[in-house]
């Protein structure tokens, strides 16, 4: 439900802000980003990941425009501030991932479901790069019953590739659109695209759910359930 509820949120905020309500869009966000510079970017790198890194939260910053905008002004910088902001964006990510395994650890208790050793954790890099998309397979594998250290490390090589795949992405980006022309109106167009794409996988996974669920009960030769 997470996904519906994410989806919910962000699409009545872009709503708002197509109908003309006063709400922070793009165009706040490059401006306040703008005002950040020198060393306090590695700062704003960590933090802005770490926030669109966390299950549930993160949904709500999509397209990871707060990281993308902060690499790019360390970008025209110099390239150290650049490669220590990539750095700082990885650290910051893994450190989401922890605190998402320890939420999903308290989850596991709560439901009182058992480890299993077995458990087969798959990567799924291509479907799970985004950041919120990351945040909840981890929490739903450490719930499912995944050993944490094996969810760790799916992670951090998820998170590896990840973070190549925005260098690359930070580095070409600025040949094709000047971020500081972005207007408010672009950036909720993109909100209610990723909340299209949330809603749609929520609902996928409340249907598997429920039919997990529905399973028939056993009917023994007395024609009694059990």
């Amino acid at each position: 439900m997470v996904w519906v509820l994410a989806a919910a949120g962000l699409g009545v905020y872009a709503a708002l802000g197509t109908l003309g309500y006063k709400v922070p869009g793009v165009e706040q966000l490059v401006g306040w980003l703008e005002q950040v510079d020198g060393w306090w970017i590695l700062l704003a790198a960590f933090l802005s990941i770490l926030i669109e890194g966390l299950y549930f939260f993160g949904s709500f910053l999509p397209g990871s425009t707060l990281v993308v905008v902060v690499a790019i002004l360390a970008q025209l910088q110099s390239w150290l501030l650049f490669a220590l902001t990539i750095l700082s964006i990885f650290i910051g990510w893994v450190c989401a991932g922890v605190l998402n395994i320890l939420l999903g650890l308290s989850y596991r208790r709560a439901a009182k479901h058992s480890v299993d050793e077995s458990y087969v954790v798959e990567d799924k890099a291509l479907e799970t790069w985004f950041p919120a998309f990351r945040a909840n397979t981890e929490v739903a594998q450490i719930v499912a019953g995944a050993p944490a250290i094996k969810v760790f490390w799916s992670s951090v090589r998820v998170k590896v590739w990840g973070s190549i795949g925005a260098t690359v992405y930070v580095l070409v980006l600025p040949f094709i659109i000047d971020i500081t022309e972005l207007k408010n109106e672009e950036g909720f167009l993109v909100m209610f695209i990723v909340a299209g794409v949330m809603l749609v996988v929520g609902v996928v996974q409340v249907r598997a759910a429920y039919k997990v669920e529905e399973v028939p009960a056993h009917i023994d030769l007395s024609g009694e359930e059990r």
